[in-house]
């Protein structure tokens, strides 16, 4: 008998034949502390008035950056060999705030996940990002570092994420950059991230080449997500003109050998994905996982500062279950996620679904149901 090979669609093929494989991602938030003040970031922000929103994301924005419920270093850590332990392969570092704001602690944590024989990306706005970190990712073979750089220069990248930190950002990015070739290795891959606004919708093709000047591999953009204040979000006309932007970027890019992520932005002008198809209570939801919403809860963990956890990085819940309190096997495999799955087979998504944005519903083509009704409204003119 041929072995099934382990690839995540086997795994979404097993939960259809009953079982209960371990999760294929986690995705952790290590602290919502953050050095910068980014004017469209989530922590300085409440939800826009008149949108939908998660009731109880009209409370915890002050509790999620406090230090005192952040987890402890020793428990992420058992959190690495928990995961191994269920088969988990990828996990991904972000934020919430800056990772390396516990750096020593970010640095173990790459290490371990690599001894496991896991992969991983680290997201940073790399102001804290020293060449003493990226010699230890490179010796440990971390495989990538998303640095969150909004404008090519100065003027644009500064009014977005605050004074001097386009120096900061850049200068760090390039010393890491050239202290990879001194050890003349490819990993980590370096990668430029974009939050588009209104502010820079238009700079995607000066991002390529800045991350051809820095020394990098890759860029990404994502659209900054509409329920955190509609002041920032691109226009009409702006969005309309993202097409032709992108492929000037995609003619750099490749006259450069930067390899890009930028088309999922144009499906949507407002960074999110909102209304989706919900069956209706006398439908019976069709049989398999080729009609679900959002593929999330079968294979993905998101774990927050304080311990809460979802099945992504749009679902805290202040009711949700903490590996403070259990083992990442109970949590994954009890009633929580369970509802959460039951509620996908369905066909409804969950209250969070409407603010899914850009980046992370480029992951799920079954997440790109859109309602042409509400798209071609005008409240966002």
């Amino acid at each position: 008998m041929t072995l099934e090979r382990d690839t995540l669609p086997n795994r979404l093929r097993r939960w259809e034949r009953g079982e209960t494989p371990g999760p294929w991602n986690m995705m952790l938030f290590p602290t919502n502390r953050c050095n910068l003040r980014c004017i469209m970031c989530w922590r300085f922000h409440k939800p826009t008035r008149g949108l939908p929103v998660l009731p109880t994301h009209e409370i915890p924005y002050d509790r999620r950056s406090d230090p005192h419920k952040e987890l402890s270093d020793a428990r992420l850590l058992e959190l690495v060999d928990e995961a191994a332990a269920l088969g988990c392969r990828d996990w991904l570092i972000q934020g919430g705030g800056e990772p390396l704001l516990r750096a020593p602690l970010i640095l173990q944590l790459c290490e371990r996940i690599r001894a496991h024989g896991m992969n991983g990306k680290l997201i940073t706005n790399a102001t804290l990002l020293k060449p003493e970190h990226m010699r230890k990712l490179i010796e440990v073979g971390w495989d990538s570092i998303t640095c969150s750089v909004d404008g090519p220069n100065p003027e644009i990248n500064d009014l977005l994420r605050g004074a001097g930190s386009f120096k900061a950002t850049t200068s760090a990015v390039a010393q890491c950059a050239a202290l990879r070739r001194e050890m003349n290795a490819t990993r980590p891959r370096l990668q430029l991230l974009t939050t588009v606004t209104r502010h820079n919708h238009d700079v995607l093709p000066a991002m390529v080449e800045l991350a051809h000047r820095l020394g990098c591999d890759s860029v990404q953009a994502g659209l900054t997500v509409v329920h955190f204040g509609l002041e920032h979000l691109i226009s009409r006309e702006q969005h309309k003109a993202l097409p032709g932007i992108i492929e000037q970027a995609k003619q750099r890019g490749r006259e450069l050998g930067i390899e890009m992520d930028y088309d999922h932005i144009t499906r949507n002008p407002w960074g999110s994905i909102y209304l989706r198809k919900v069956w209706a209570s006398t439908e019976v939801p069709p049989s398999g996982m080729a009609h679900v919403p959002c593929l999330c809860p079968w294979y993905s963990v998101a774990v927050f500062a304080d311990g809460r956890v979802a099945q992504c990085s749009m679902n805290w819940q202040e009711d949700a279950p903490s590996v403070t309190d259990a083992s990442l096997k109970e949590i994954w495999e009890g009633p929580y996620f369970g509802m959460l799955r039951e509620q996908m087979a369905g066909e409804k998504p969950l209250d969070c679904c409407h603010m899914c944005p850009s980046i992370l519903d480029a992951r799920s083509p079954s997440m790109r149901i859109m309602d042409d009704a509400y798209l071609n409204g005008a409240i966002f003119d």
